[in-house]
């Protein structure tokens, strides 16, 4: 609790604070707002994956094999053989089945590369500034200190904002990772897809598209998520 006397003497020390203090509560409003919209679109990413892997697992697992998901893929992919199970899985779920599991996870990555270059960056970037207006308040012990400014708090608050701006780059890269590998993967299932159904194309791709699906599987697809 301020003494009457430190209030009176400090107004303008406490303005300042406020101020700053108020466009960093605004800063974090936006990045809250920011991880929710990619919490939400991711969420309807990974439940749809997470159906069908498990209905890839349902088909492997009624043609009596004990093997993972990512095993049976990943055999397909290298042998150039696919598998009952995943003729199985594939026969179910069809062209437009795999369309629509692409197009759900590329909107997703598409949310979170929007919401990161348009919001969560430029917010991170607003709070560095700002913290940074603090702290160089904060180095005015003269006037400052009384009013309760630490120069400690604010740096921890720098060191925070740097983190988020490091984190914001790791999963723009992550993301546009994924959206690619997701696309090669969908390719090949639905090379596969047609062929089952409509008996045409071929099944065979080159091998650096085996190489690349297959990373996708090993990189991105476990039991029964991706990452």
């Amino acid at each position: 609790v301020f003494g009457a006397d430190i209030l009176a003497g400090s107004a303008p020390q406490l303005l300042a604070i406020a101020n700053q203090s108020w466009m960093l509560n605004c800063v974090m409003e936006q990045l809250d707002r920011c991880l929710a919209a990619m919490k939400k679109g991711w969420k309807d990413a990974t439940d749809h994956t997470d159906a069908r892997l498990q209905d890839l697992e349902k088909c492997i697992r009624n043609h009596g094999s004990t093997a993972s998901v990512e095993a049976e893929l990943l055999s397909s992919v290298a042998t150039g053989c696919v598998s009952a199970a995943v003729q199985s899985f594939l026969g179910a779920l069809r062209e437009n089945g795999v369309r629509r599991w692409e197009k759900v996870v590329d909107s997703a990555c598409s949310v979170v590369q929007q919401q990161i270059s348009g919001t969560l960056l430029p917010a991170a970037q607003a709070l560095l500034l700002r913290a940074g207006e603090l702290q160089g308040l904060a180095r005015w012990g003269e006037r400052y200190a009384d009013v309760g400014l630490g120069e400690d708090a604010v740096g921890k608050l720098i060191e925070a904002g740097g983190r988020v701006v490091a984190r914001g780059m790791e999963l723009l890269s992550a993301s546009w990772g994924l959206q690619v590998g997701m696309g090669h993967f969908c390719r090949w299932l639905q090379k596969v897809t047609l062929r089952l159904v409509n008996n045409t194309g071929s099944t065979t791709i080159s091998p650096e598209e085996a190489v690349l699906v297959s990373n996708f599987v090993t990189t991105h697809l476990s039991s029964h998520s991706i990452t």
